[in-house]
Parts: C-alpha cells; structure tokens; sequence
C-alpha cells in the first residue's frame, strides 16, 4: 500500500514510524522497550517525546480497532450548524432569550449545555457536549447575529 504514489505524505510518514518502532521493539537482539523504540523512531524524524507518545497511540490504535492513523490536516470539519433542525432550534432558543438584548456567546453556550439540545445533538450522533465561548461566537456569526 506505500509504494502506492496516491498515498498522502503525512500518512506515509506516520505509518513508517510506526513499522519503525515496531522493527526496534519486537527486534529480539536490541531489547529496545516499547517507550524507547518509539522515542528512537522519533528522533530519526527529527521529533521529540510528544511525537514518540503519539506513535505509540497510533500503533494501539491499529492494534485494537484496525484503523491507521489517517490526519485531517486541510480538511474542513464538519459542524452542527450545517443541519437545519439544530440550526432552527438553535435560533429559537437564541430568539426566546434575546427579547430585544443583546445576544453573547455564552448564551449560546447555555442553549448547548442545555438537556433538551443535548437530545437533540445525541440523536444527531454528536458526543460532545459542549462548546467553548470561542466556537460560540463562531456560530453567532455563522447564524448571522
């Protein structure tokens, strides 16, 4: 699959690092432990420890759940706001607070935080249940207020 030239780069290097670190650990004449395998996989990339932590988790991950390390690096996210029903409700709860003030962020945070809109996202399948000040003021923007 890596000599395929379709392959993105930052994947290609993350699954180096980690056949790497394996090569090292499971090398019976090294006797390299798991920890030092990947901080020496690191260092020959030119990174440090965080990377090397990160290796490791990359490796686990595949391990348990079959699934390579792929990144999101220039890839747009997608959020709540691009479905209709949460943005309606969303601007209803928001309209029912305003009553003529002014909207901030954290009343957007509120209406989030909220137990019925946790319902609405849990059933949309997002986990997360809340958002910063700063995604707030983001989505004022984005709802136009």
């Amino acid at each position: 699959m890596l000599k395929d030239k379709k392959i993105d780069i930052l994947f290609h290097v993350r699954v180096v690092s980690m056949v790497g670190v394996l090569n090292l650990f499971l090398n019976p004449e090294l006797k390299y432990n798991w920890r030092k395998a990947s901080l020496i996989s690191s260092k020959a990339q030119g990174k440090g420890i965080n990377h090397a932590h990160c290796i490791r988790k990359w490796i686990l991950k595949y391990l348990w759940d079959d699934k390579l390390p792929l990144h999101r690096l220039g890839q747009a996210r997608w959020t709540p706001l691009e479905d209709e029903d949460i943005t309606q409700d969303i601007k209803l709860k928001l309209a029912e607070r305003a009553k003529g003030r002014y909207m901030k962020a954290s009343n957007v945070v509120d209406v989030v935080a909220s137990p019925e809109f946790q319902v609405v996202l849990k059933q949309k399948g997002f986990s997360k249940t809340s958002i910063s000040e700063r995604t707030a003021r983001r989505w004022l923007a984005g709802l136009g207020w």
